[in-house]
């Protein structure tokens, strides 16, 4: 459960709350592109190494995760 806390009206007050809600933002879309990259990995890894494949070695794991980073980002 969120706990509100009032803050005052002075300036430092008004900055933190622009700076929080900047915060919550950032970390809202953060977390909705993470949920994404987390649904396309198994699909590109199913594409790539077929369904029988149940694993990954690391060098193409980082490979494949770099990718998908770089495309979500351009």
């Amino acid at each position: 459960m969120m706990t509100s806390f009032a803050l005052g009206d002075d300036p430092a007050a008004l900055y933190a709350r622009r700076f929080i809600e900047e915060l919550s933002g950032e970390f809202k879309r953060q977390t909705q592109k993470n949920a994404a990259l987390s649904l396309e990995v198994p699909r590109l890894k199913r594409g790539r190494f077929c369904r029988s494949s149940e694993s990954l070695d690391i060098l193409a794991g980082a490979r494949l995760t770099i990718a998908i980073v770089d495309r979500t980002e351009s």
